[in-house]
């Protein structure tokens, strides 16, 4: 792994935007990478960080890839990604900015606030770097961890740990960052975070909710640990309701924008909604007037005012019979320049919750449960007739039946997690549903892939550990499976 020293300090355009002052600098700026001296203050750190992995995990691989291979959304104007043949460079790019940036920031924090004795600083560094971590290995699979950014050290070509070694690692780090969090203390950050503006309570719910789901993500490799962890965190408080997701507030300033909008709007053809996702959305209703009253957030009309999704993998439009004006693009909420960067969210921990007292784990109602996480998600999107949600429950097809009580669960989920491609994915990978289609053109042997494999950079630079990694894990090819996925 290429080691790079630097930190992103924070302009003052920043702050003056937290401060509800227009400015000229900001979110776009934060992602960019400036040398600066290695002794700055924790909290001229944070919001870089912060938008950095953001932008790398919802943005560059999320819209970008793993979207298309979940199947939430298609390309009619790139297919090379869209049909399983990913760009090396890329791949370098991804995995690169998010040790070098985002990573390498949160480790700064974390030195600074230990030296300081700042438990709240810390905890928030170590609750980021934790979902950094987990994002790589549920990408990646096995991954440098225990020697990463250890350039200062020597370290100059990290060791790759199973995935099994990274998620124990997250699981107790995150246990120990909840732990450091003093709510009452005054000393953490203030208006530079620009997720949660310092509310400690609120990151205690994160941590507790981000091992949440590396618990339920091990269902499949480890049930036992899996149950024990899932029931144990659900008795934690957690994020309860929609004004502690965690995410990026994007805003409509210049420079502050939610980078998903520039392409969506600056390129709007470049992406269609997936016929996968606006199919099963249109359900029992029409392609004018859907089932989900989701679908008219998640797209827009075409020119005939109805919803159609593109099939993924199409070499273009018109091979298919389709034009832009005649399929869907992606829905405004989404595409708008304000539009948040979940990392988690409500919705979702009341789908885990859900899939808990399906599986028997907690004693809670499954059906209700179930639909309160179908409501959590409706929220999060602004839709708000309680009648429409009402007959969207009770409908054929929705409403709860413990006979396939884990599909509809998977599969609702799966809708719910739009625009959060890698834990869309991840679910997809772990529960085997919904039910996807290979894409059309690809080239992957008819495989829709399960992980990325390592970019040609670390291949070169880290080849020996890039060999162990692999061979330890049957391949890292596209048709791998990562640790928990088996």
């Amino acid at each position: 792994m290429k080691i790079i020293k630097y930190i992103k300090i924070i302009p003052l355009a920043l702050f003056l935007l937290l401060a509800g002052v227009s400015c000229d600098n900001g979110f776009d700026e934060l992602a960019q990478n400036p040398n600066a001296p290695n002794d700055v203050p924790a909290s001229f750190v944070l919001a870089g960080a912060q938008v950095d992995l953001s932008y790398q995990t919802s943005y560059q691989m999320g819209i970008n890839y793993i979207g298309l291979w979940v199947q939430h959304h298609g390309s009619g104007e790139y297919p090379d990604e869209d049909q399983y043949s990913p760009r090396l460079n890329d791949i370098n790019v991804y995995w690169n900015n998010i040790y070098d940036n985002a990573l390498r920031d949160f480790k700064h924090i974390l030195d600074v606030s230990e030296s300081e004795g700042n438990v709240n600083q810390q905890a928030v560094a170590m609750i980021m770097s934790s979902y950094a971590y987990m994002s790589l290995a549920d990408v990646w699979g096995d991954i440098p961890y225990t020697e990463a950014l250890k350039g200062d050290d020597g370290i100059s070509t990290p060791v790759f740990d199973t995935q099994q070694t990274v998620y124990e690692g997250i699981i107790a780090d995150l246990n120990t960052a909840t732990g450091l969090i003093v709510a009452s203390r005054t000393d953490g950050f203030g208006s530079e975070d620009v997720m949660y503006g310092g509310d400690m309570d609120k990151w205690l719910r994160f941590g507790n909710s981000l091992r949440l789901r590396a618990f339920m993500h091990l269902s499949k490799v480890d049930p036992t640990t899996a149950e024990a962890g899932v029931v144990a965190m659900l008795s934690q408080p957690l994020i309860s309701s929609q004004a502690e997701n965690a995410a990026i507030q994007y805003s409509t300033t210049s420079g502050n924008k939610n980078p998903v909008h520039s392409r969506l709007v600056g390129r709007e053809n470049d992406f269609r909604i997936s016929a996968s996702v606006a199919t099963r959305m249109i359900g029992n209703g029409t392609s004018a007037a859907p089932q989900d009253p989701r679908l008219p957030v998640y797209a827009e009309l075409n020119d005939a005012n109805e919803y159609v999704g593109i099939p993924n993998g199409v070499a273009s439009l018109a091979a298919i019979g389709l034009t832009n004006a005649s399929s869907s693009k992606i829905g405004a909420l989404y595409a708008a320049d304000n539009a948040p960067a979940y990392f988690m969210t409500y919705a979702e921990v009341q789908f885990i919750r859900a899939e808990a007292a399906a599986r028997g784990w907690i004693a809670d109602d499954p059906a209700t449960a179930y639909e309160n996480a179908i409501s959590a998600s409706m929220e999060q999107n602004g839709v708000t007739d309680a009648a429409a949600i009402t007959t969207f429950l009770a409908s054929t097809g929705v409403a709860y039946n413990a006979g396939t009580a884990l599909e509809q669960i998977a599969t609702q989920k799966w809708i719910a997690l739009y625009g959060q491609s890698i834990e869309a994915w991840t679910e997809w990978r772990r529960t085997g549903f919904p039910d996807i289609p290979v894409a059309l053109n690809d080239q992957n042997g008819g495989v829709i892939p399960r992980r990325l494999m390592y970019g040609s950079v670390e291949a070169t630079t880290n080849a020996a550990n890039v060999t162990v990694a692999s061979e330890r894990q049957g391949g890292a090819e596209l048709s791998n499976r990562v640790w928990w996925d088996n």
